[in-house]
């Protein structure tokens, strides 16, 4: 029996474990765990919760993790911790997204359901897209970036590193040549319109997208 571990209790957690377990596999082939090192409860709707140690001693054919914690930095280090014990990454695309031909999925990464990733995408690891988002054609996400619900990236667009792009935010198209950028660890507000670049680090909000004071 496969054995997949949750990492993160919070209420996203619970929503990536309800999406996983609508996945067409053979129930009894796959033990769900919720993994939560602060977490004082044993057992979350109906779920049993385990710290990492109590993880890796669980008895099992093989085991995997996905990380559902919103905070980017936390993601790296929960992954490296998992790399670091030769624990392997589950990927989960729920249904009814839509990936469209070349586009390339990093390990680890979470696509909510009713989004659609457009042709040419290169989607990082451990990113983290939301229910009903559009990534357009030949943009590119990287490792640690989470999309809120609602989002719209339009085409040629590269977003740094461990970016958080609010719910309902749009994102203008760039171009072949000139792709639109937003910056590593940046931050665009909820329903913001980003129109031009984006610095590493930055805050923007409204419409257009400005710096916030």
């Amino acid at each position: 029996m496969r054995l997949i571990g949750i990492y993160g209790a919070g209420g996203m957690g619970r929503e990536v474990m309800s999406m996983l377990r609508a996945m067409p596999f053979d129930p009894g082939a796959i033990r769900h765990v919720f993994i939560d090192d602060g977490q004082p409860r044993p057992v979350v709707e109906g779920h049993e919760v385990v710290d990492w140690p109590g993880f890796l001693e669980l008895p099992t054919e093989s085991r995997s993790v996905l990380i559902s914690l919103a905070d980017a930095t936390l993601r790296r280090r929960i992954g490296e911790r998992c790399r670091s014990a030769g624990v392997g990454f589950e990927t989960l695309i729920a249904p009814p997204t839509q990936v469209l031909e070349r586009a390339r999925i990093g390990e680890g990464a979470c696509i909510g359901p009713f989004s659609l990733i457009g042709a040419d995408t290169v989607i990082g690891d451990f990113v983290q897209i939301n229910a009903h988002c559009y990534v357009a054609h030949d943009c590119v996400l990287g490792d640690y970036v989470t999309l809120a619900p609602g989002v719209r990236c339009n085409g040629n667009v590269v977003v740094g590193e461990g970016a958080y792009i609010g719910a309902g935010a749009v994102i203008r198209q760039g171009t072949p040549g000139r792709p639109l950028r937003i910056g590593a660890g940046a931050i665009i507000g909820m329903g913001a319109v980003v129109t031009k670049d984006v610095e590493a680090g930055s805050v923007m909000i409204g419409v257009p997208a400005r710096p916030k004071d």
